[in-house]
C-alpha cells in the first residue's frame, strides 16, 4: 500500500520476473494478440456451429437455435480466451495459486468483503426502495426470491472467480508492469469497462438464420470492435470504469486475490437476485439507476466514495510507516 501510494512499485505485482524498477509491455502484445485473435477465431467457428445447430434444428424448437447469432459470436471469443488462457497464465508465471494472488487466509478475506460487498449492494437497493424508485413485480413471491438468492450465490462466485482471475489477476498486472501504478489502474479500468459493452443483437438481426456466413462473421467483428460507440451509455461506462478502479484498489491494499473475488461476487449476487423480480417505476429521476444499478449516479457516488476510503487508508499507512 505505501509503495503504491508514493508512486512507487511492488514486485509482488509485476510479471515475467521482473523487479519494481523494470518495465515490460510484452503482456500488453499479448493481450492485443488475443483480443483480436479471438475475433478471428470466432469469426471461423462461430458460423459453422450456428449453421450446424440450425440444421438439426429447423424449426428453431430449443433454447440454444433460439439465440442469436451475437451470442453464438460471443461464445466463441470466450472458448478461444479459455484455450489460450493457460498459455498466457504460463508466460507470466502465473500458473502458481500463490503467484496468481489467492493467498492463504482466503476463505477469511472473502468472506469479509463479500459481505462487504453486499452490505454496499443492499443499501444502494435499499435508497431506491426508499425513495420509491423500485418497487417488486406483480409475481414477486418471497420463496422464488430465496431460489434465485441461491442460484445467483453459485453464479456470482463462478463470475467473480474468472473475472477477477483475468482481469486482476493478470490484465492489471500487466498494465502494472508496463507502467507505473495509478496509470496501470486507469489503463486496466478502462480496459474492463471497455470489454463490457457487447454487439448488439440489432446489427445481425436483419439476417435469416439460413444465410449466416462467414462474410457475415465480418459485420460481427465490427461490431463487436464498434459496441463501445453503438448504444453506448456514458454514464454506465464510467460507472464500470470506477468498478474497476475499485477492485484494482482492494487487490493492491489487500495484496489477495480473494479481496475482489469476494466483493465482487457480493455486488453480484445482489443484482442476480433482484434482476427480474424488480421493477423501475416510471418517472423516476434518473439519479436510481434502474434494476441494474450500475446505470445510476447513485451507484458512482458510492463508488468513489470507496475509492476515497481505499486512498485514505494507503495514505495513513503510509504515515504510520513513515
Amino acid at each position: 500500500p505505501t509503495e503504491l501510494f508514493s508512486m512507487k512499485r511492488d514486485s509482488f505485482f509485476q510479471l515475467y520476473d521482473l523487479n519494481e524498477d523494470e518495465y515490460s509491455f510484452k503482456g500488453i502484445w499479448l493481450i492485443v494478440i488475443l483480443y483480436f485473435g479471438s475475433l478471428l477465431f470466432s469469426a471461423l467457428v462461430a458460423p459453422i456451429v450456428f449453421q450446424l445447430v440450425h440444421f438439426f434444428d429447423p424449426e428453431t424448437q430449443s433454447y440454444i437455435a433460439n439465440k442469436p447469432f451475437s451470442d453464438y459470436f460471443d461464445r466463441g471469443r470466450l472458448l478461444c480466451l479459455l484455450i489460450l488462457f493457460p498459455v498466457l497464465m504460463k508466460k507470466a508465471n502465473l500458473l502458481s495459486w500463490q503467484r496468481l494472488g489467492y493467498l492463504e487466509g482466503g476463505w477469511a478475506h472473502f468472506r469479509k468483503w463479500f459481505f462487504m460487498g453486499v452490505a454496499m449492494m443492499s443499501c444502494m437497493y435499499l435508497v431506491d426502495f426508499a425513495f420509491g424508485a423500485l418497487e417488486p413485480r406483480d409475481n414477486f413471491t418471497w420463496g422464488r426470491q430465496f431460489e434465485k438468492i441461491g442460484l445467483g450465490l453459485i453464479g456470482a462466485i463462478l463470475i467473480g472467480l474468472m473475472e477477477e482471475t483475468f482481469f486482476r489477476g493478470f490484465v492489471f498486472r500487466t498494465f502494472y508492469t508496463a507502467l507505473k501504478p495509478i496509470p496501470a489502474i486507469i489503463g486496466s479500468s478502462l480496459f474492463f469497462a471497455y470489454l463490457h459493452f457487447k454487439m448488439a443483437d440489432e446489427v445481425m438481426e436483419h439476417i435469416p438464420h439460413s444465410e449466416i456466413g462467414f462474410d457475415d462473421s465480418l459485420v460481427a467483428i465490427w461490431g463487436t470492435l464498434t459496441a463501445f460507440t453503438t448504444g453506448f451509455d456514458p454514464l454506465l461506462f464510467f460507472n464500470l470504469f470506477l468498478v474497476g478502479v475499485l477492485l484494482s484498489l482492494a487487490f493492491l491494499y489487500t495484496k489477495n486475490l480473494w479481496t475482489c473475488v469476494g466483493l465482487h461476487a457480493g455486488w453480484v449476487v445482489c443484482i442476480q437476485s433482484l434482476f427480474k423480480t424488480v421493477n423501475e417505476v416510471e418517472g423516476t429521476h434518473p439519479f436510481f439507476g434502474t434494476e441494474r444499478v450500475a446505470d445510476g449516479y447513485l451507484v458512482t457516488l458510492f463508488l468513489i466514495g470507496f475509492i476515497g476510503l481505499f486512498f485514505w487508508l494507503m495514505a495513513r499507512n503510509s504515515e504510520e510507516v513513515i
